[in-house]
């Protein structure tokens, strides 16, 4: 073999089934390690709780009826999972879902290349 051989066999990159199970590896590290560092480092901050008593829930009751009393709840609990300490929750399982889509793909990629190969 060659020197140029060599050197354009070394230049190539890596099959696409690999990178993905890399960006998989970094995307799922790299989300852990701030979900870590999010849960120490955040503070249970009560201010972003919008008053939810029973006197709140009647007007929104009366102005928007029991549907709207529903999205107001829905609203506050989807708001609440990107501030403090259920953020870091949010992050660690964003991260795997993303992480586990990688390896997925990276799977499906793999078992393609494998039965082309057993073809040729």
């Amino acid at each position: 073999m060659n020197d140029a051989k060599r050197r354009k066999e070394h230049k190539r990159k890596p099959p696409l089934y690999i990178r993905f199970y890399l960006g998989g590896i970094v995307i799922l590290v790299v989300g852990l390690i701030s979900a870590v560092l999010t849960y120490v480092l955040a503070t249970d901050d009560k201010a972003y709780e919008i008053a939810g008593g029973k006197q709140y829930n009647f007007q929104v009751e009366r102005i928007g009826g029991k549907l709207a009393v529903w999205a107001v709840h829905f609203n506050q609990w989807f708001g609440s999972l990107w501030h403090g300490k259920p953020l870091a929750f949010t992050l660690a399982f964003i991260s795997i879902g993303a992480a586990l889509v990688c390896f997925l793909i990276a799977r499906s990629l793999s078992f393609n290349m494998s039965f082309k190969q057993d073809d040729s």
